[in-house]
């Protein structure tokens, strides 16, 4: 949701409501969801600011915000807040002389006490409401013990359960802002629920940003969280790496990498003898790839008369400088190399040195 949809959201509720609307508002934004036996027990334990002055809040407010454009109704009693729009009153929350820190200590030690016997109900899907809302708790308060409960969760989970997998990666997502501190966290559950939706690329440029720190596991809190193995394959190569002196048109390998330009122009240097030995076919075939593409991205193709099977084509910087991220779009070009590769049961490749020779862009 775009920040001014957001603002005129909260306006216009302002404008019909009033300030005691707003500030019940505010505090209703602190739990991740509403039912209306929550929102009357807030109603009924903060009719005050944090300086002992009366907010004077109107019973009839738990109804109004309900049925509000600030609020959806996800389930039979069960409401939610957009997140940018929840994000936004908590923010003013916390900036308000009034509430501050302090009243998002108090709303979670409110909140703690709520959910304590939810969290051990018959009922699972109480169980897994009681357990988020206890994790939005500690998210402002104890943003270190929320990581931990959180990652031990993940690190229990099994591939296989995708819809888990989708469910608690947005559930992360909320939480993007207090728990901002665990970064490794937020990648790891974006990067796992790309994966479970077989979107390797995405899930392996996020993996990407932690794999050379921390390796095949991401440590958060103290809790070892494992990169699956076909996306840790695409960093572990580097224990693989032969240099060999050669005609790469003659490497009989699963693929070759060829470094050419935005045009597939195949014009001059080891573009153009990998053309030359794939034959005309090579042409036709990077005539029907995406021609809208950038530099440090790839493409792939078949080898045709090739000894390799198949072709990775990438654009490569040119040197300006060092001005110009020549080097974050280098590592892009080997990068998105790799995320090729991971899409074919290949044994071995063989790449030039990008951006080292004639052809680049």
């Amino acid at each position: 949701m775009k920040p001014e949809v957001v603002t005129r959201r909260i306006e216009a509720f302002h404008q019909r409501f009033g300030e005691a609307h707003l500030d019940f508002a505010y505090h209703a934004a602190f739990p991740l969801a509403l039912t209306p036996d929550l929102l009357y027990r807030l109603w009924a334990n903060f009719q005050r600011d944090i300086h002992g002055e009366a907010l004077k809040i109107p019973w009839l407010a738990v109804a109004d915000l309900l049925l509000s454009s600030l609020c959806d109704e996800v389930g039979y009693e069960l409401y939610e807040m957009e997140i940018e729009v929840r994000n936004a009153l908590l923010k003013k929350l916390k900036v308000n002389p009034r509430f501050g820190e302090k009243r998002i200590h108090e709303l979670s030690d409110f909140l703690l006490v709520y959910v304590k016997q939810q969290l051990e109900s018959h009922d699972p899907d109480m169980r897994d409401f009681a357990q988020v809302q206890t994790w939005t708790a500690l998210a402002y308060t104890k943003p270190g013990e929320a990581a931990r409960e959180i990652a031990s969760v993940l690190a229990k989970l099994k591939l296989e359960e995708k819809a888990e997998w989708v469910r608690m990666a947005s559930i992360v997502e909320t939480f993007a802002e207090p728990l901002a501190g665990f970064e490794p966290l937020l990648i790891y559950s974006r990067a796992i629920a790309s994966f479970v939706r077989n979107d390797i690329k995405r899930a392996a440029s996020e993996f990407s940003k932690v794999y050379q720190q921390q390796g095949k596991q991401i440590n958060v809190a103290g809790i070892n969280l494992k990169i699956p193995l076909n996306i840790d394959s695409l960093y572990s190569v580097k224990s693989r790496i032969r240099v060999v002196e050669g005609d790469i048109t003659q490497q009989r390998v699963d693929a070759i990498v060829n470094c050419t330009d935005l045009w597939f122009s195949g014009g001059g240097g080891v573009d153009f003898a990998i053309h030359r030995a794939a034959g005309s076919e090579l042409k036709i075939a990077c005539s029907e790839l995406n021609q809208d593409w950038a530099t440090g991205e790839a493409q792939i193709t078949k080898g045709y008369n090739l000894p390799a099977q198949w072709v990775i084509h990438t654009v490569g910087p040119v040197w300006k400088g060092g001005n110009y991220q020549e080097v974050q779009k280098l590592v892009q070009c080997y990068s998105n190399c790799c995320i090729q590769r991971s899409s074919k049961t290949w044994i071995n490749g063989a790449t030039e040195f990008v951006s080292s020779g004639y052809i680049v862009c």
